[in-house]
């Protein structure tokens, strides 16, 4: 005899009751493109709690409650991307009278009319899908650069933008034989404190500076006073993101110096922030009065002055420093150099800085 459903529910709670680790069916699905689950597309996911009710929890789910986040598999993750261009879904998303989804930039190219990408049916002009919007903006991934400090976990469908921004993303030494990769603090740490690299830190932009360079490596540290003004965090600002490198070169006639820009994400410069890299320019000053004989003599004394402008070279070290072909090199002759030639005082600006 077929019981009523209440009491079928009710002999089901009863046998869990008497056998807690007993598998309870599970639901699997995702409003998405039409595409099927695929095994092979699986991606460790984040599930924050995006409850902001101040309501109490129920009692059946009192533990998940209590958790900030879960951790889930997404086994296919073309259920967050749209059925058209295959971009993932963000806010706002559009669905068809099924309720295959798409995004806005896909909906917005449509022709009046159009029927639905997947089912051929009517749309009904596409209305929003605020289930979906809530899913997206709860599915977080761990930024990669974990392992360098990051502790940031960005909405799936932003991912990208946040890669692009990330104040630990890595740089490299560029000391030979030396394979050491950190994020841009640690990396300042281990210039000064394993190779004993000088670093200038107290250097504004738009303004002349006089530092002294030795032979070899030396750092330029900028201070963006408004970008530290404005930062959540001194330590993390984004003139923590200024490093330039210096590199002096002994020449048989002269030292040469020439000026990298060390940037995180030199590799993914767009079409959009390369204009900003290229308008970047650096000034190098050296002068000097010389004086013939041993002796201060004003009749005699010449004064040494020698002033360039260029383009800086932008990299990550990931693949060592830049080709010296490629690089201006700014060259101080041997015969205006003082007697203490060790060092060398020029005035170093940075304009343009963006």
């Amino acid at each position: 005899m077929l019981l009523p459903l209440r009491a079928r529910l009710a002999q089901s709670a009863a046998a869990d009751e008497r056998n807690p680790k007993r598998p309870r069916p599970s639901v699997a699905g995702a409003a998405g493109g039409g595409c099927a689950a695929s095994p092979s597309a699986t991606a460790g996911v984040v599930v924050q709690n995006m409850s902001s009710g101040s309501s109490a929890p129920r009692p059946d789910s009192a533990a998940a409650s209590a958790a900030a986040c879960i951790v889930m598999e997404v086994e296919n993750t073309k259920a967050l991307e749209c059925g058209i261009c295959f971009l993932p879904l963000k806010p706002p998303i559009f669905q068809c009278n099924v309720g295959h989804v798409l995004c806005r930039p896909c909906r917005e190219v449509l022709k009046p009319g159009s029927k639905c990408h997947v089912c051929r049916g009517a749309t009904g002009g596409f209305r929003r899908c605020h289930a979906m919007e809530y899913i997206v903006e709860s599915v977080r991934i761990p930024c990669p650069n974990t392992a360098y400090g990051c502790t940031a976990k960005p909405a799936y469908y932003d991912q990208q933008s946040h890669r692009k921004e990330c104040l630990h993303a890595p740089c490299h030494c560029p000391g030979e034989a030396c394979g050491f990769v950190g994020a841009m603090e640690a990396l300042v740490d281990h210039f000064t404190g394993v190779h004993g690299w000088p670093c200038s830190t107290m250097v504004r932009i738009d303004e002349m500076s006089n530092i002294c360079l030795k032979e070899g490596f030396n750092f330029v540290r900028l201070h963006d006073e408004k970008a530290a003004a404005t930062s959540s965090s001194t330590a993390n600002g984004n003139n923590s993101q200024c490093l330039f490198l210096l590199d002096v070169k002994r020449q048989p006639l002269s030292r040469a110096i020439s000026v990298i820009f060390v940037h995180p994400h030199a590799a993914a410069v767009d079409d959009n922030q390369r204009p900003c890299l290229e308008s970047m320019s650096c000034d190098l000053t050296y002068q000097r009065d010389l004086v013939s004989g041993s002796h201060l003599r004003a009749d005699l004394a010449v004064h040494n002055e020698q002033k360039s402008k260029f383009i800086i070279t932008c990299t990550d070290l990931s693949n060592g420093l830049p080709n010296p072909d490629e690089r201006f090199h700014f060259v101080v002759p041997n015969f205006v150099l003082r007697e203490e030639n060790d060092v060398i005082k020029v005035g170093f600006r940075i304009q343009n800085f963006k």
